[in-house]
C-alpha cells in the first residue's frame, strides 16, 4: 500500500469517507432518493486507507470491524499504523507550524473516533477531544476570539469541516458526562455561540431545498448551539452543588427558563415552516425526496426535545413523577416510535437521546415504553457499536436499581459518549 501524503484531495476523501460511512449513514435514505451515493468517488472499499498524517496510515478495517464485528482485523498492522501516527502526531505537536493545522486536527478526531466506536472505560476518547479543543483555543486566541462559533452558513473549507467535527462531538460527549467524572481534564470547557446566516433569502431557499438540516448530524446547527447552551447550564448546576450543594440561583433559573423557552419556540416555529414548504411545494409530486427529509425532521426535534428534557432533569432537578416530565418523555418516545426506523442505521444518530431518555423510563407507568429504546440500542449493539453495548448494560442498571444514569456513571467512575 503506497503512503499517500495530506492533500485537499485526501481530506476530502476523508470527509466523504467518515461522513458517509458514519454520520449520513443514518439519514441515507436522504441521500440515495434518485441520487447517486458519494461513494461512487471514493476509493475501492478493500484499498482505502485513511492518512491524516503525512507518513501515517489507520486501517479502514478497523472501522470495518465496528461496523461488523466478524470483520477479520490485523492486530500486528493495526498496531503498527497507530504507532506511526501517533508519532507523527508528536512530531507535528513539536512543530511550531504543524501544531494547529488542520492536518494535526484531522488526526487528532481521526483517533477520537477510533476510540468512541471502540469505546473502553480509560477514556481516551476525552483525552483525544481535549487535545484538539487545546489547539482549537489557540487558534482562537490567535485570532483574537474566545468563543467558538457554530454556524449555519455551511461553508465548505476543511476548517470549517474540522471545527463542526469537533464541536458535535463535544457538545454531544458533555451532555452525556458528569463534572464528577472528568474534574481531572483541566482544560477550560469551550463556550460556543451561533451565527445565523446574514442572506435570509439564501437561508429561505436552503429551507426549499430541504438543505436546512445537516445530513452529517442529523440536527440544525442552531439545534446544536441550543445543545452547547444546555450542556454550559448542567455544568454550572453541576459544579455549584458539587461546591455547597445549594439551591439553584435566581440567575440560573432565569437562563434555564430563557433556554427552555427559545429551544421549543425554535422548533415549533421551524416545524410550521416547513409543514408550509411541503405543501406549497412537494405535497403533489416527489414525495420520495422528501421521505428522506422527513426522518432529518424527526432526528432535528428529538435532539432539540432531548435537550430541553435534560434541562428540566439535570437543571431544575424535577421529579421523574412530574407531569411535565413525563409528558415529555412520551412526546420524545413517540417521535422515535413513529419516525426512526428499527433495522436503520438512523438509530445511530440519535443514540445519545435513546440512552438518556430510555434511563429515566423508571416509574411503573413510563415501563411500557422501555422495548422502544431497547429494540434500537440492541440493533445498534448487533452492528458492532459497542458504546450500544455499554448504554444497554447502564439502561438496565437504572431500570433495575431505580437510580439515574448520571449517578450510575459517577459511581462506577466511567465517561461515555454517544457522538457517532
Amino acid at each position: 500500500m503506497e503512503h499517500i501524503p495530506v492533500t485537499p484531495f485526501l481530506l476530502n476523501q476523508l470527509k466523504t469517507k467518515f461522513y458517509w460511512d458514519y454520520s449520513i449513514g443514518p439519514v441515507s435514505d436522504y441521500f440515495t432518493c434518485g441520487r447517486q451515493p458519494p461513494e461512487k468517488d471514493l476509493l475501492p472499499l478493500e484499498d482505502f486507507y485513511v492518512n491524516c498524517s503525512t507518513d501515517s496510515l489507520v486501517p479502514v478495517d478497523l472501522w470495518q470491524a465496528c461496523v461488523d464485528p466478524q470483520s477479520p482485523v490485523n492486530v500486528s498492522v493495526t498496531d503498527k499504523l497507530l504507532t506511526k501516527t501517533f508519532n507523527q502526531l508528536l512530531a507535528n505537536l513539536m512543530n511550531a507550524e504543524e501544531r494547529t493545522s488542520d492536518s494535526t486536527l484531522a488526526t487528532i478526531m481521526m483517533l477520537a473516533a477510533f476510540d468512541i466506536f471502540f469505546s473502553d472505560k480509560r477514556r481516551k476518547w476525552r483525552a483525544h477531544v481535549y487535545g484538539a479543543g487545546r489547539l482549537i483555543m489557540e487558534r482562537l486566541c490567535d485570532s483574537g476570539s474566545n468563543m467558538l462559533t457554530i454556524s449555519d452558513e455551511g461553508e465548505s473549507n476543511d476548517l470549517f469541516f474540522i471545527t463542526r467535527w469537533f464541536s458535535y462531538v463535544d457538545i454531544i460527549g458533555s451532555l452525556s458526562s458528569t463534572s464528577k467524572v472528568i474534574t481531572s481534564e483541566k482544560l477550560r470547557a469551550i463556550k460556543y455561540k451561533f451565527e445565523k446566516m446574514t442572506d435570509q433569502e439564501n437561508w429561505s431557499r436552503r429551507r426549499i431545498n430541504l438543505k436546512d438540516i445537516e445530513a452529517g448530524t442529523g440536527l440544525e446547527a442552531k439545534v446544536l448551539s441550543y445543545l452547547a447552551d444546555v450542556s454550559w447550564l448542567i455544568r454550572e448546576r453541576e459544579q455549584r452543588q458539587d461546591a455547597n450543594g445549594g439551591e439553584i440561583t435566581q440567575k440560573l433559573l432565569s437562563q434555564v427558563l430563557e433556554l427552555d423557552y427559545e429551544i421549543n419556540a425554535h422548533l415549533n416555529e421551524s416545524e410550521r415552516e416547513r409543514d408550509e414548504i411541503f405543501k406549497a411545494y412537494y405535497s403533489q409530486g416527489r414525495p420520495e425526496i422528501h421521505k428522506g427529509y422527513r426522518i432529518l425532521r424527526a432526528t432535528n426535534l428529538i435532539f432539540g426535545l432531548t435537550g430541553s428534557f435534560q434541562l428540566k432533569r439535570r437543571v431544575l432537578n424535577l421529579p421523574q413523577n412530574s407531569r411535565i416530565i413525563e409528558d415529555s418523555l412520551v412526546k420524545i418516545t413517540k417521535l422515535v416510535d413513529e419516525s426512526i426506523p428499527l433495522v436503520s442505521s438512523s438509530t445511530s444518530c440519535i443514540i445519545f437521546c435513546l440512552f438518556c431518555c430510555g434511563c429515566e423510563l423508571l416509574s411503573d407507568s413510563m415501563v411500557k415504553y422501555r422495548p422502544v429504546y431497547m429494540k434500537r440500542i440492541d440493533s445498534l449493539n448487533r452492528k458492532g457499536v459497542s458504546s450500544a453495548a455499554m448504554a444497554k448494560r447502564i439502561m438496565e442498571k437504572c431500570w433495575n436499581e431505580k437510580k439515574f444514569w448520571w449517578d450510575i456513571l459517577r459511581e462506577n467512575n466511567l465517561d461515555i459518549t454517544f457522538a457517532i
